[in-house]
């Protein structure tokens, strides 16, 4: 679960920081940046499963229009800061299972646009690094006020030391991301042009809790409901001879849809013995009536003009 955002650089955003609640509504006007805030939280869920180029690819309009415009040109860096509660218990795909003794994390990860040759940039990761947050300085926590039977389960503060950190290098070698011991020894990698995150390598639970981070990231999904869908008509539309059935009918027509629920929740098998299906039954009742007097109707209209058309035929 996310539960704090941190980014600077990344389209409107300078020195962003949002708390998010187990709901969160967000609300704006036009162009506040309310999509801007999506997409973030949608580059951090690619940048775990993909490289920094299929990534950015994924994203609402150029690479270059991701970096903050300001009044002397686009920025050079990215730096998002994402705080989670991750799974206790993680599987892998081979079926490996490890209960995580730290809960709370927070990664940090910083892009950077590199001129790799005259005229030709590359995105790149320059920095990265995965933390546990303390109990002390677990805000969330204290703001949620969990409860005992929660706080056991989920909230898990037995590590110290981060998982993943980047260290300077020499001059010659340049930085290097440090994968720290976490079940399994540590190991080291080059930063100097990294093309992906070291989350997106992070395939199976080996180092568990950064497993767990990169599996909480890539479930992350943004679900849109198009208005133009919304508006389609669905199911058959009524026949001509039924007219607009009035508002009392109409719901008789919702009622009707509850009445066999209603009707199975007779035990007695007569009559309906539970009383809150009786509203139910009166309003299934009502929409038969209805469509009976329609019925009628139309079969009145039918015969009437087939007796004229018959008047007309025997005309000379």
């Amino acid at each position: 679960m996310l539960t704090r955002l941190e980014v600077d650089g990344f389209k409107t955003f300078e020195g962003l920081k949002v708390d998010f609640m187990p709901f969160t509504a967000i609300l704006g006007s036009n162009a506040a940046g309310k999509s801007n805030l999506f997409d973030v939280i949608q580059l951090l869920s690619q940048l775990a499963t993909r490289d920094v180029a299929e990534a950015v690819k994924q994203m609402r309009g150029e690479p270059l229009e991701l970096f903050r415009q300001t009044t002397t040109g686009r920025c050079r860096q990215i730096t998002i800061a994402a705080e989670v509660l991750v799974d206790p218990v993680v599987r892998d795909p081979w079926g490996s299972e490890v209960e995580l003794t730290h809960t709370r994390i927070r990664y940090e990860v910083v892009l950077e646009r590199r001129e790799v040759r005259p005229g030709i940039e590359r995105i790149l990761v320059v920095r990265e690094a995965a933390f546990p947050i303390m109990r002390k300085d677990d805000q969330w926590a204290l703001a949620q006020q969990p409860s005992a039977a929660f706080r056991s389960t989920y909230l898990k503060y037995a590590r110290q030391k981060p998982w993943l950190t980047t260290e300077a290098g020499s001059d010659r070698e340049g930085a290097v991301f440090n994968v720290h011991q976490d079940g399994k020894q540590g190991r080291n990698r080059p930063a100097s042009a990294a093309e992906a995150t070291v989350l997106y390598s992070i395939t199976n639970a080996e180092f568990p809790h950064l497993f767990a981070l990169r599996e909480e990231m890539r479930h992350w999904r943004l679900l849109q409901l198009d208005p133009t869908l919304l508006r389609k008509q669905t199911g058959r539309r009524p026949a001509r001879c039924q007219p607009r059935i009035p508002c009392r009918a109409d719901h008789a027509r919702r009622a009707a849809l509850q009445f066999p629920r209603a009707v199975r929740r007779n035990t007695a098998g007569s009559g309906l013995a539970d009383p809150a299906a009786r509203p139910c039954a009166q309003g299934a009742d009502l929409l038969r009536r209805a469509r009976k007097r329609c019925t009628s109707r139309a079969g009145e209209a039918a015969r009437s003009a087939t007796g004229q058309h018959g008047d007309r035929s025997a005309r000379p």
